[in-house]
């Protein structure tokens, strides 16, 4: 499996996953490129968690798009074995940090609050998909929360206080993005 990131100054470099390392669904290129896209203001400077990265490309891409700091956070071996790899490949080691671990044990221990957090689950775990309001307590003040899920899964509530949702559909796939409401 290869993935392109789509701009900034890693712009059209690949990412390639082999074997066990890709058995995963990564995010499509074009709604990698739309959300990004919608993000533009927001990337210069911003801290970026990737989460549920898999193949980190989201993360890549914030970082050649100019965001200061990203965070991986991937359970898998593996696959932070690859993310390892391209940040190493790429020579952004000092932009970029790998927690390998699982979600639940990253908010727990988390003490950052970041500009943009991007939550990519697996599609059909609902488990993993209630974790939304333990993310948002690390969304910084005027940041902003992305969560990529299946568009048949309606598994957030559609109110969440302090924040508004507004979702965007790319074929089969629903992106939230929630914003602080002041």
């Amino acid at each position: 499996m290869k993935l392109r990131i789509i701009a900034g100054s890693l712009k059209r470099r690949k990412i390639e996953f082999t074997g066990t390392a890709a058995q995963f669904r990564p995010t499509k290129d074009r709604v990698r490129e739309s959300v990004a896209d919608y993000l533009h203001a927001r990337t210069d400077d911003a801290f970026v968690a990737d989460m549920c990265a898999g193949s980190g490309a989201f993360g890549f891409e914030m970082a050649s798009r100019g965001a200061r700091s990203v965070h991986f956070v991937e359970k898998n071996l593996k696959r932070c074995g690859r993310i390892d790899f391209y940040i190493q490949h790429f020579e952004i080691e000092e932009q970029c940090r790998i927690f390998r671990m699982d979600i639940r044990t990253f908010l727990k221990s988390c003490s950052h609050t970041y500009d943009i957090i991007y939550f990519d689950p697996p599609y059909d775990n609902d488990a993993l998909a209630e974790l939304v309001p333990n993310i948002l307590p690390i969304v910084a003040p005027q940041g902003i929360f992305i969560y990529e899920r299946r568009r048949q899964r309606t598994c957030i509530p559609e109110r969440v206080e302090d924040f508004t949702i507004e979702d965007r559909t790319y074929g089969d796939t629903t992106v939230s993005f929630f914003t602080h409401t002041f």
